[in-house]
């Protein structure tokens, strides 16, 4: 039997919606896997015609149907109320009439927003401003996760002028991005013919830091068509100062200078379009006294005042971590971090939580190692601007001495603070046993070469790499390490994955087991389900993957009775991973 649509409102609103959700996917997982983003197509009729449904939703067999927009009238007035637009008048009419359709437009995407957030809580919707496509206003809504979502911070205010927004995190922007590439390309004719307006994940990420730096840049006082902020910053971050790279913090004010404790000020400004004269101020910044600037240039150096009150939200630190890398921090608290000019979202600091999990993965359930004290070693470590390696080896005595000769050799010593401060401030690696004790320092690693090093990274980072696959596999110790680059990011290798809830496993397997018994089971559906299970295979055991194999199978079969001409996906059978432990899981 062939495909038919029944809520049709263009020949190729599934390959649009499609080709959009591939799109999405490569975006905002880059952003943050737990995102798990989706895209669907809503559209309301503009003409009278009795053939044709009054509202659609592509697709029409997914997990959210058109009962999700029972009450979509009533948001889309009361987002039309909450629109400073519509309060307005224009006095030509050309101008009148964009204005007009501005207002309903927006009205009709964010009402849209608001019916879906409303009766899906557990997703976070986007709207795109609409499209009229043959008879239908049409708005392409993107979907993630609402907790991954809100774990990210985000600025409170976003408005300027009274009546403009901005971005208030890395992630609203690149959703504003995403959704302003959907709304032009429904524009084109007989739009989802031709490829979705595809372009490298990393110049839409450039364009989501340039639309967060208009927060700051816009709501602090940027005029039009003034040096962008994103882009000066990358510039100065990539200059050097008599050979030096760039450290140091500059402040962000409005005109007023509201916030900032001016010790020094200078007599002109220094403009923010002179990259070198910006660069060559930063050289005079410290832990101690900032650059002070407004987006149009720097004024002085000072700190912040101590009774300023951050919930404004009109100072904002730029943070300068070393060549080519920066980061913009609001409140002390990272909002984003740009390295080679291509912007991400901060990395959850690490935790003890973390720390722990790690440290039962690596040396065992049943290891009497001090936690508490590797923590607080960690933690001084963190601390280290130039760099530092601590490694944690369960062979850390013999190591010490197979080492012996690109090392200093110590008697063994329990770490404290004061050591900790001490013994990472020389170049080298610090290497201890389970339970916090000292063993060498300033060791230099030996190790193999590894598939999994990154040339984008350090040479502490990838001889860490190096060591921890040696120690493994010819030595068979068990060891972690902790790496501080002086460009400020902290990793602790090995990467193991999160742990995850054992009733997101469940659910998943449960939709097949509901699909597997329906005369007629949603093909949306059991793809993103599929997918889901495919790329989370990692925490299946055993027999779950033999479930899932014989559900998907028992599916598939079912289709190709019903359907002999349609096309048939040839999976690889899930297995079970080598390094799966089912303390992956946790309850609940």
């Amino acid at each position: 039997m062939a495909h038919t649509i029944d809520q049709f409102m263009w020949g190729f609103q599934s390959h649009f919606r499609i080709s959009a959700g591939v799109r999405a996917k490569s975006l905002f997982t880059v952003l943050d896997p737990a995102l798990d983003p989706a895209v669907l197509l809503v559209g309301r009729l503009e003409t009278d015609r009795k053939d044709r449904h009054p509202l659609c939703v592509d697709p029409e067999d997914g997990d959210i149907l058109v009962d999700a927009l029972t009450e979509l009238e009533r948001h889309v007035e009361a987002a039309i109320a909450d629109d400073p637009e519509s309060g307005m008048l224009q006095s030509h009419p050309r101008a009148e009439g964009y204005r007009r359709d501005r207002v309903a437009g927006n009205g009709f995407a964010n009402g849209v927003a608001r019916a879906l957030n409303e009766s899906r809580p557990v997703r976070r919707f986007f709207a795109s401003f609409p499209q009229r496509v043959d008879d239908y206003l049409v708005t392409a809504v993107v979907h993630v996760d609402r907790a991954a979502y809100d774990r990210h911070l985000a600025l409170a205010h976003a408005e300027y002028l009274h009546r403009f927004t901005v971005a208030t995190s890395l992630l609203d922007a690149a959703v504003r991005g995403f959704l302003g590439d959907c709304s032009g390309a429904l524009r084109d004719p007989d739009a989802g013919e031709a490829r979705f307006p595809d372009r490298p994940v990393q110049d839409a990420l450039r364009e989501a830091g340039r639309a967060l730096m208009d927060n700051p840049g816009f709501r602090l006082g940027e005029v039009a068509g003034h040096p962008q902020l994103f882009d000066a910053f990358c510039e100065v971050a990539a200059l050097r100062y008599e050979g030096a790279e760039g450290h140091g913090q500059l402040l962000v004010t409005g005109e007023d200078r509201a916030g900032a404790d001016v010790v020094l000020s200078f007599r002109e400004v220094v403009p923010m379009r002179k990259r070198r004269a910006v660069r060559k101020v930063l050289e005079m910044a410290s832990e101690e006294l900032s650059a002070l600037a407004t987006p149009q240039g720097i004024y002085g150096l000072g700190r912040v005042d101590g009774n300023h009150d951050p919930s404004a939200e009109d100072v904002f630190a730029v943070v300068f971590l070393g060549r080519n890398a920066w980061e913009l921090r609001h409140a002390g608290r990272p909002l984003m971090r740009v390295q080679d000019g291509v912007p991400a979202l901060p990395r959850e600091p690490l935790s003890r939580a973390s720390l722990e999990f790690a440290v039962r993965r690596v040396f065992g359930d049943n290891s009497d190692a001090d936690v508490e004290r590797l923590w607080e070693a960690m933690t001084v470590a963190r601390e280290q601007r130039h760099g530092t390696l601590l490694v944690v080896s369960s062979g850390a005595d013999t190591e010490a001495q197979r080492l012996a000769g690109q090392c200093t050799a110590v008697e063994p010593a329990p770490l404290t603070r004061d050591l900790v401060e001490s013994i990472t401030a020389i170049d080298g690696a610090v290497l201890v046993d389970p339970h916090g004790v000292c063993h060498a320092i300033g060791v230099i690693l030996d190790g193999m070469a590894v598939t999994g090093g990154d040339s984008g990274r350090g040479s502490r980072y990838n001889s860490a790499l190096r060591y921890l696959e040696t120690a493994r596999s010819e030595f068979d110790h068990k060891a972690l390490a902790l790496v501080v680059s002086e460009d400020g990011m902290v990793d602790l290798l090995p990467t193991l994955r999160p742990p995850m809830r054992r009733s997101e496993v469940e659910a998943r397997v449960g939709t097949l087991r509901r699909l597997a018994s329906e005369d007629r089971p949603s093909r949306t559906i059991f793809t993103r389900t599929e997918e889901w299970l495919r790329e989370h295979c990692f925490y299946l055991d055993g027999s779950t993957c033999d479930e899932v194999n014989r559900l998907v199978d028992q599916i598939d079969t079912a289709w190709r009775e019903k359907d002999e001409g349609a096309i048939r996906i040839i999976r690889t059978p899930l297995a079970p991973h080598g390094d799966f432990d089912p303390a992956y899981l946790l309850d609940g």
